[in-house]
């Protein structure tokens, strides 16, 4: 081969022969693993000697700065912080006294990434991104794959994190902290991201109104259509364990709802005036059972209630009384 081609391709050839003995680098999708929306929530329980009550995330809001848009995070760090991700991918926070941006989370980087979070935690140390294959289990369920940080030994004993870990499209699903009594561990229970509830096994019962306020349309002519609003009242019983609830009634009956005005007078309840079978009844509760109600919300003479706010209460008419029972306000304005 002639020796000036050889001298040409030299240069290509070594670089070619390093990519080739490099080991292979993962990149990771940045955004996903700390979903940003308002309304964004997370729930986690602790685990530990020095375990205390179930703390909370939140994204409460947005604002721009110097034209670029950041969301306020409430109860991650030690304070409310204004976070983005950057070009790079990287988690960043807006700092407005100095007007610069601190990095939280590099996610944009390979695997094995070495960076230091400026995250405003107690003697936060050097860190190193690490991918999983592997599953973690916690309250909310058991996710893979993960993207973990892990935190470097440090100079202190008795505070900082040791670990914490991400999953795509959820979030931080669990964080280790190191105390003096020991490792305290949050744990994800509970989140709504991006609208999608994600939790572990539960039984619940609630009750949802269509509108906080109902308006009774009193403008001539009056139409008694439009002066009589309608409230729609959606009760969920809900059972995600492994395991049927069974629950028991005295009769065909299976729910009842009072409503209530301001003073705690008792002005409706469903039940009046109707008749149900007087059989015993059983229910084997697996998913949700879910009923809906509409109600004139008017009296028996068909009259407007006043204006003012209300209470409703609804339960299921088991056998063991208001064992799932919930309560949501209303109010009531006119338009004259």
């Amino acid at each position: 081969m002639n020796p000036k081609f050889l001298r040409f391709l030299a240069p290509f050839l070594s670089v070619a022969a390093a990519l080739a003995q490099a080991p292979p680098r993962v990149r990771f999708s940045a955004h996903p693993y700390f979903p940003l929306a308002v309304g964004n929530e997370w729930a986690y329980v602790q685990r530990g000697r020095v375990a205390g009550e179930p703390v909370t995330f939140q994204i409460v809001a947005t604002n721009q700065f110097s034209g670029i848009s950041y969301y306020q995070i409430t109860g991650y760090a030690e304070q409310p912080a204004w976070v983005r991700y950057n070009t790079a991918g990287e988690l960043v926070e807006y700092d407005p006294s100095g007007r610069t941006e601190k990095l939280w989370y590099p996610f944009g980087g390979p695997d094995g990434f070495s960076f230091r979070s400026q995250l405003s935690a107690p003697c936060l140390q050097n860190a190193v991104l690490r991918a999983r294959n592997a599953e973690i289990r916690v309250p909310a369920g058991t996710f893979s794959p993960l993207l973990a940080v892990e935190y470097q030994p440090g100079p202190c004993a008795d505070a900082g994190y040791s670990e914490e870990v991400f999953v795509v499209g959820i979030g931080l699903v669990r964080r280790t902290a190191i105390t003096i009594a020991g490792p305290r561990s949050f744990e994800l229970i509970w989140a709504r991201v991006n609208g999608t509830v994600i939790s572990g096994p539960e039984l619940s019962f609630s009750v949802a109104l269509d509108k906080p306020l109902y308006y009774a349309d009193f403008m001539p002519p009056v139409d008694p259509a439009r002066s009589i609003p309608v409230l729609t009242a959606r009760l969920t019983t809900r059972n995600t364990g492994p395991q049927p609830v069974v629950l028991q009634f005295n009769s065909g009956q299976r729910y009842d709802l009072v409503i209530r005005d301001s003073k705690g007078d008792q002005i409706y309840q469903w039940s009046q005036g109707k008749f149900f079978t007087q059989a015993l009844g059983r229910l084997e509760l697996k998913g949700e059972q879910i009923y809906f109600l509409e109600i004139p919300l008017a009296d028996r003479a068909g009259r407007t209630y006043p204006e003012g706010r209300y209470t409703l209460e609804a339960w299921l008419a088991t056998s063991e009384g208001k064992a799932y029972a919930a309560t949501v306000p209303f109010e009531i304005q006119y338009v004259r």
